[in-house]
């Protein structure tokens, strides 16, 4: 007697023994197409990867409904008011004229702070004062001390609230526990960042971010945020902060980078963002955001759509398999 029929599906991977040499469905997902060649595709606009045949090319994106699914893009914010939107396709930061919500031209840059000549607080000054002293010196009126919680500084405002933090451009988060110390000791600390759906530990040494991990490779790792877990963590990611270097050096000749391009790249693959490496590297935001512009330029000049709606852990894999499915498109 025969011991049956291997079958493997094609849209869900569910593997099977059946009786009938041509099954109607996949007993999995009971799609009748189970055997029609399909591609995996992925929305650059919310990160949904879905499977579907590979002659079809799809109208829209199942889960978000954009029509323009696979056109690159990238999340832009500016850093005067906090608004955040993407870019789409070849257009890069540097074609943005001005930011659309507050319609700032600086939209890249942080406002220029000032240290006050008499108590030496910073401070935003009014673009049309001639003063340097800050608020708290100028007038009787209440001012308050601000501070960001991801860089740490400080400074007087005439107002409560703040949007983007002057000194390293970080947007005020609206969840207070999104952003938050876990450890600290012997001028390290530990912070933890929830941004969407990217949660991220930092390492800091002083007032410079040094490495970051994804908090899913944490886990993985076997670290736990506990006081004796969070040491260790805080010893491995010293010993390890450029590990990311190495690790996908070959997308750097892939993708003809630059170093400096290639070091944003590879810090940022480990979770590290904008605004962090600004500081760890002493350069300002808008160097990094046209260092990713070339960067988005470099991907999608090879054909591969940029979608930074996922934390991606094994970049040079995740290059490998789109090229490889290409080829496989192509056959």
């Amino acid at each position: 007697m025969s011991s049956g029929y291997n079958h493997h599906c094609k849209k869900c991977g569910y593997d099977w023994v059946g009786r009938k040499e041509m099954p109607r469905a996949c007993p999995s997902c009971n799609t009748h197409k189970w055997n029609d060649e399909c591609t995996r595709r992925t929305c650059c606009n919310c990160g949904k990867e879905w499977s579907g045949r590979k002659e079809d090319m799809p109208k829209k994106c199942p889960n978000c409904n954009v029509s323009n699914w696979d056109v690159s893009s990238f999340r832009l914010q500016c850093r005067r008011c906090g608004y955040e939107w993407r870019s789409r396709g070849r257009r890069s930061s540097s074609e943005t004229a001005i930011c659309p919500s507050c319609k700032t031209g600086q939209w890249m840059n942080t406002p220029p702070t000032a240290v006050c000549s008499r108590c030496h607080c910073r401070y935003v000054p009014h673009k049309l004062s001639k003063s340097d002293i800050c608020p708290k010196c100028a007038s009787r009126s209440p001012d308050f001390t601000l501070k960001c919680p991801f860089c740490d500084s400080e400074w007087i405002s005439k107002k409560e609230g703040w949007a983007v933090c002057p000194f390293c451009g970080f947007k005020k988060p609206s969840d207070p526990d999104s952003i938050r110390r876990v450890w600290s000791g012997r001028g390290r600390c530990l912070k933890y960042v929830r941004e969407g759906d990217f949660e991220v530990v930092y390492l800091w040494k002083g007032s410079k971010p040094v490495a970051a991990m994804n908090l899913d490779s944490i886990h993985d790792a076997g670290f736990d945020l506990d006081d004796r877990g969070c040491l260790r963590l805080a010893r491995y990611l010293e010993d390890h902060a450029d590990d990311c270097i190495e690790k996908n050096r070959e997308l750097e000749h892939m993708l003809n980078l630059s170093e400096q391009d290639y070091l944003f790249l590879a810090y940022h693959f480990d979770g590290m963002s904008p605004e962090a490496l600004a500081l760890k590297f002493d350069t300002d935001l808008e160097t990094v955001r046209r260092s990713f512009d070339r960067i988005m330029g470099a991907f999608t000049g090879k054909g591969i759509p940029v979608n930074d709606n996922k934390y991606t852990e094994d970049p040079q894999a995740e290059y490998d398999r789109y090229m490889n499915s290409q080829k496989c498109e192509c056959r």
